[in-house]
């Protein structure tokens, strides 16, 4: 979980390389997270958001209640299998 701030930042300019985006909105997108490159944990809801719908596409994934059930099962499972 402390990595998650670190790992947002990095999606986010893996994703402005890949896109297809013209000079002038690369340059919005990377104005918008200049601030969070050295304290990347500081990167707050609202920007993530903002940034998503820049890109339309999902930066962020959140599991529904359901899944993360199924996570932690398989994580049990995963780890009674290893005994």
């Amino acid at each position: 979980m402390k990595e998650l701030g670190k790992d947002v930042i990095l999606r986010i300019i893996d994703l402005v390389q890949m896109s297809v985006f013209d000079n002038i909105k690369k340059k919005e997108i990377l104005d918008i997270i200049e601030p969070f490159i050295l304290n990347p944990d500081d990167i707050d809801l609202m920007t993530i958001c903002k940034l998503e719908a820049i890109f339309g596409k999902t930066i962020i994934y959140v599991p529904t209640k359901q899944q993360w059930r199924r996570i932690k099962l398989e994580r049990l499972n995963k780890i009674c299998n290893e005994k």
